[in-house]
């Protein structure tokens, strides 16, 4: 009768315990990660065995509640896995067999909207190398282009089912490909696949590549299905100034993984570093603003825009100093309308399109220093015809120049101007 007592506690015991519910895969050009699901949290022991070369991961108290034909591995350092149960610890053990050896990187996180208590395990695999980026031709103008979320992060999830990351990567080739088509400019991918990126690493690819440009692709959705439309937003160093922006805010800003890889200024004095980075930033903010500008007109002859401005939010991606930054929001794929041309290869090339005409604008008026661009708008002379509406200040915040030396290149001394006059605009400084 005892033992039967003992037995029947330890399956009461066994039954109550943290279960697997799933297990999955995704390789980037840095890693593979593998993402445990679990119903709960556990104290995980992670070590590396050799002959042959196995990833083991102890889980206490912890029982497998999935089927292992479930366990889809598109990593190429992936044999198989495999699970025992743990003799000397208790509970569940975990073989990841490799087919070269790896550095494990563990760490557990909580909760957050569709996601369950989750272990990640970051395998460094010594004898990846990521290809090696394209080098830019001396003096082009430099785009990187980041496509939102991915890998295990999906982003938002539309009526039909679709995902944010796959429409954002979509979009992101696209406007790649158009941009590339362009003289003088070499654009590129944050993530080329769907794997994950954190936050601060996509600003890091950016500065790196020594980008002029950064433009992040989102799809996201909203509490309220009749919300549609495009929308451009800048960085806001005081937070959003909508309801909605705080709303995106809140989601975007969400390292679902937790990286965090802060810009580093140590080499500075600390009050040189925040003089730096707040003109670098002030910079940034400006130019990022005429940006949006110059792109809103051309998707708006796509598709409805949410906010025929720009909107002003403070997006982690977007705070880089001295690279322009804007997050292009193609459309809320929570709207059905919406949804339908997000996912559709036509629109998304035609979106793409609009998007490229809208940065080549922005370009074409503000080249940056140092490229092809600046040296063949400098050798021309671009007019201006005065339309209604149009005054000398607005007219030289649009061409990026001062009010003086516009007075100065069209030799006049009044700031009024008539309409269908002609000015001459000199080059942006």
């Amino acid at each position: 009768i005892v033992s039967l007592f003992c037995l029947f506690l330890s399956g009461w015991s066994f039954a109550a315990s943290v279960s697997v519910q799933g297990i999955r895969f995704w390789q980037s050009p840095e890693r593979t990660r593998m993402v445990i699901d679990l119903s709960g949290p556990v104290k995980e022991k992670v070590f590396t065995l050799s002959h042959p070369d196995r990833v083991v991961i102890d889980l206490p108290n912890t029982r497998f509640g999935m089927r292992m034909d479930a366990i889809k591995s598109n990593s190429d350092l992936i044999e198989r896995v495999r699970k025992s149960e743990n003799k000397q610890a208790g509970g569940l053990r975990l073989v990841v067999d490799l087919k070269r050896p790896a550095t494990p990187k563990a760490f557990q996180l909580k909760p957050y909207l569709q996601y369950g208590h989750r272990l990640v395990i970051d395998l460094l695999d010594s004898t990846m190398r990521p290809k090696k980026p394209v080098e830019p031709k001396a003096g082009d103008v430099i785009i990187a282009v980041d496509p939102g979320h991915g890998g295990e992060d999906p982003g938002a999830i539309g009526v039909s089912g679709h995902k944010e990351k796959d429409i954002t990567l979509a979009v992101a080739k696209a406007l790649v490909e158009a941009l590339n088509k362009k003289p003088g400019v070499n654009a590129f991918l944050t993530r080329t696949g769907d794997y994950y990126i954190g936050l601060r690493k996509r600003t890091e690819i950016a500065q790196q590549r020594r980008a002029h440009l950064f433009v992040s692709i989102h799809a996201d959705a909203f509490k309220n299905k009749h919300v549609r439309g495009s929308s451009i937003w800048t960085l806001s160093t005081k937070g959003s100034n909508s309801e909605l922006g705080r709303w995106l805010e809140s989601r975007e800003n969400v390292d679902l993984l937790g990286v965090a890889d802060d810009l580093d200024l140590a080499q500075f004095d600390e009050q040189v570093a925040k003089v730096l980075v707040s003109l670098s930033l002030e910079y940034a903010l400006g130019s990022s603003i005429e940006m949006a500008n110059r792109i809103l007109p051309h998707i708006g002859k796509l598709t409805p825009l949410h906010s025929r401005h720009p909107r002003q939010a403070a997006f982690v991606v977007l705070k880089q100093p001295g690279i322009p930054s804007v997050l292009v929001e193609t459309g809320f794929i929570s709207n059905p309308h919406d949804e339908r041309n997000l996912t559709s290869r036509s629109y998304q090339r035609r979106y793409a399109q609009a998007l490229a005409n809208g940065v080549m604008d922005y370009l074409r008026a503000h080249p940056p220093e140092g490229t092809r661009m600046a040296l063949e708008h400098r050798s021309r002379r671009i007019k201006h015809v005065v339309k209604r509406g149009d005054t000398l200040s607005g007219i030289a915040r649009r061409y990026g120049v001062s009010v003086r030396k516009l007075k100065q290149a069209n030799q006049i001394r009044s700031s009024v101007v008539r309409v269908g006059q002609t000015l001459v605009i000199p080059p942006s400084s």
